[in-house]
């Protein structure tokens, strides 16, 4: 089994049940009081620069086995003497429980000339998709997932319900859909609006903060 457990803006932490070790994935600003809250973690994952997904005091407060990190934020973490592994578009990263392929996101106006990145996961027997901060709907793994988180809070950098929906459509098996990018700057109730926009389509669940879903 593994566990998903959300957190501020896109914050998310996977448990693999079988070996007990925990993933974190861009843990920016919002998410900053829940730190000590986190249990042990194996690695961490940041997928930009951007405040609300990377914060340099969060990382260090993490106390992680391994930093795996886009471009910037993996400048940043050495140039203070960190120790971090730059990931890119394409690579293949395996750490304990966890394989992830990095692919590009197109972040709409803001995207460039900073990386921007997605991750397909596998953990467990499971297929994850995490779609960063998608604004244009890229190439991703043609694959079966059993869950994808997709930011849904709309604006010129971020998709819409409806560019959401789309993208969903598009995909072989989107599993379980998570929507993020909510619970900071961004309309709190994006995901509520989301899930009576698709749910009629697809299995959308809805996370609070702190709230967990179990993937069998």
């Amino acid at each position: 089994m593994v566990t998903i457990r959300k957190f501020e803006q896109s914050a998310i932490l996977l448990t693999d049940s079988k070996t007990g070790q925990n993933f974190a994935f861009d843990f920016g600003v919002f998410s900053q009081a829940q730190i000590p809250v986190l249990p042990k973690l194996k690695a961490v994952f940041i997928s930009h620069e951007h405040g609300d997904h990377y914060l340099y005091d969060n990382v260090i407060a993490m106390k992680s086995e391994k930093i795996f990190s886009a471009d910037e934020p993996h400048q940043d973490l050495t140039s203070k003497g960190v120790e971090a592994e730059k990931i890119k578009d394409n690579d293949v990263v395996g750490y304990g429980a966890i394989e992830v392929t990095a692919f590009e996101v197109d972040h709409g106006p803001i995207s460039k000339p900073i990386s921007n990145l997605g991750f397909y996961i596998k953990i467990g027997d499971k297929n994850i998709l995490f779609c960063g901060d998608m604004k244009v709907p890229g190439v991703v793994p043609d694959i079966h997932y059993d869950l994808t988180l997709i930011p849904v809070c709309g604006g010129e950098v971020i998709m819409n319900a409806d560019e959401a929906l789309s993208f969903l459509s598009s995909l072989r098996h989107p599993g379980v859909v998570v929507p993020l990018h909510y619970h900071g700057q961004a309309d709190p109730q994006s995901g509520a609006k989301f899930y009576d926009y698709a749910s009629h389509k697809f299995d959308v669940k809805v996370l609070d903060v702190n709230d967990k879903l179990h993937l069998t």
